[in-house]
């Protein structure tokens, strides 16, 4: 049992006994709601090509690109503070790779210096669950946990041409790129892994009612595709609205005979 599976345990165990109790008198046993944003995703790598694709580029070193998320949220208060929290979303980030190859070509009667530029698009959709814990100071929750990556597809497109589109030269038969080629990524990662942290702030607008905007960071920890040295992390900004299950707290102690 690794460190995060036994503090999810002990949590668990003192739900039971302790629950989040709201200022007006309510205790919050149960927080579900809807979230959505954007994802700046920033990929790092360092491969000359995809599986099965034909590609002259020396090597790609990373790129940046976006995406949007989208999903439930599930929130199980286990102290007056902490909330044990699972996620279960929708990702698709896509990015650009590019890298430009020195050459020299000749121009007339003029040695010019050019770069051959290996351009390739990537689009990446999983389904993600993330288990984690918040902890609340007053309306402000502080988010970590882990990112599971499951069921991930993607699309790609790669190509090369000349950096510079005032150089007179084209490829055989006058093509403008050279080993076009797109389709469906292969040897995706069944399973990617990451981390997840983050922060939030519920706003109430109503008794039960939350709207709750919130950054976080997700870093990766394993690559997108088998075998090839391919990740991608993002700063993800979004917004949620969460309904809060609560009950009445008792409060206070019985009236005794006499007291009154």
């Amino acid at each position: 049992m690794n460190t995060f599976t036994a503090t999810l345990f002990v949590l668990s165990v003192g739900a039971s006994l302790l629950r989040a109790q709201d200022d007006d008198g309510f205790e919050r046993i149960l927080s579900v709601g809807l979230h959505g944003g954007y994802g700046a995703a920033s990929h790092s790598a360092s491969f000359a090509k995809l599986p099965n694709v034909p590609d002259c580029c020396p090597e790609y070193t990373g790129g940046s690109g976006g995406g949007l998320i989208m999903g439930i949220d599930v929130g199980l208060p286990v102290a007056p503070q902490i909330d044990v929290t699972l996620r279960l979303g929708y990702q698709s980030f896509g990015g650009t790779m590019t890298t430009d190859e020195p050459i020299t070509v000749r121009v007339e009667n003029d040695a010019r210096q050019t770069a051959l530029r290996h351009t390739l698009e990537t689009t990446v959709s999983t389904i993600i669950i993330e288990p984690g814990i918040e902890y609340r100071i007053n309306n402000i929750g502080l988010m970590g946990g882990l990112r599971l990556g499951l069921a991930s597809s993607g699309t790609y497109s790669t190509q090369e041409a000349f950096a510079d589109p005032s150089i007179p030269w084209t490829y055989r038969g006058g093509a403008s790129t050279y080993l076009p080629s797109s389709g469906s990524l292969t040897n995706v990662a069944g399973l990617q892994l990451g981390l997840m942290l983050g922060a939030r702030y519920h706003l109430k607008i109503a008794s039960t009612l939350q709207i709750v905007p919130e950054v976080s960071y997700a870093p990766a920890l394993s690559n997108n595709v088998q075998d090839i040295d391919w990740s991608t992390s993002a700063i993800r900004f979004g917004l949620g609205i969460s309904y809060q299950l609560t009950r009445i707290s008792r409060l206070g102690t019985p009236i005794l005979p006499g007291d009154r």
